[in-house]
């Protein structure tokens, strides 16, 4: 009897740790723009305090983070920042956060972009027929790859650049579920690594590739498939912690016309989704090839 009391001892001791996780909050952060290595500070609740245990992303670029206390982070802006928000990982809680609004670059120079500011294209030799394409880093080496999703593949161009090299090496293929006309990145699993979430019009099914690489190589077994089957036409996915759990869930919205919402049943290193709501809507829906993500 004495052994089964501590054991629901100890049972509820843990199931107290886990409710009580502290969820971060990005409540601001300044300066609102500046151009690649400026320093910004990311002011918020529940960040650890080793700045080591903070991952930060500006957009799908990972930061360098200076300084780290509960309530403040010093970064320095990536090479590769897009116009997207800031995410805070803290590694210790594995729970993220996001900024209500993105950081804007700037850059030096001529204050009109003219067809002369480009140079001569260069190619790539991917699968056909492509479908959607997108771009991020997956490997942590601050240098953006290539994503493109086929007819019943996904191809991978790792970003091997150095300052005036052509940046892209040898595709590296994967088996998709066929016809993948939407394609964007998003810490899933809460790891501090971007993983691939594709639309699969083929089968009717979504695909979240958790991001499993090593160091800095990219190959055809980095990413782990997690396969969810809605049944029914996609034509939308966007993510964003709709809870404010600290982690992200999926938005899809169907041809139906319908909107479904996926829980992220989160636990570390492991996803799971539950459909627990389904909106709809009078005419059936239509995406612009995918641009719904959100992380507001």
């Amino acid at each position: 009897m004495k052994k089964l009391l501590l054991l629901v001892v100890i049972l509820t001791s843990i199931t107290n740790l886990f409710a009580q996780v502290a969820v971060p909050v990005v409540k601001s952060f300044s300066p609102l723009r500046g151009p690649i290595g400026t320093m910004v500070t990311i002011s918020g609740t529940n960040f650890d305090t080793l700045a080591a245990n903070n991952i930060v992303h500006f957009g799908s670029s990972r930061a360098v983070v200076i300084a780290a206390t509960a309530s403040q982070l010093t970064v320095k802006v990536p090479i590769g920042t897009t116009y997207n928000p800031i995410s805070v990982l803290n590694t210790v809680t594995h729970r993220i956060a996001w900024s209500g609004k993105p950081f804007n670059v700037t850059y030096a120079g001529p204050p009109e972009l003219k067809v002369t500011d480009f140079a001569q294209k260069g190619e790539l030799v991917g699968n056909r027929p492509s479908r959607a394409l997108t771009m991020a880093d997956l490997n942590g080496d601050n240098r953006a790859e290539l994503i493109v999703t086929n007819k019943d593949k996904i191809s991978i161009f790792p970003n091997i650049s150095a300052t005036s090299a052509y940046p892209y090496n040898q595709k590296i293929d994967f088996p998709g579920h066929g016809e993948s006309y939407i394609v964007l990145t998003a810490d899933m699993d809460n790891d501090g690594k971007l993983d691939i979430i594709t639309s699969n019009n083929l089968d009717n099914s979504i695909s979240v590739y958790l991001n499993r690489t090593t160091g800095s190589v990219i190959n055809a077994s980095s990413f782990a498939e997690i396969n969810i089957k809605p049944g029914i036409s996609i034509t939308g996915i966007a993510v964003g912690d709709l809870d404010r759990d600290g982690k992200l869930d999926l938005i899809v919205q169907n041809y139906e016309p319908t909107v479904s919402i996926y829980k992220n049943l989160y636990a570390f290193l492991s996803c799971t989704f539950n459909k627990i709501f389904m909106a709809s809507s009078s005419l059936p829906s239509r995406s612009t090839n995918g641009r719904m993500k959100s992380l507001s």
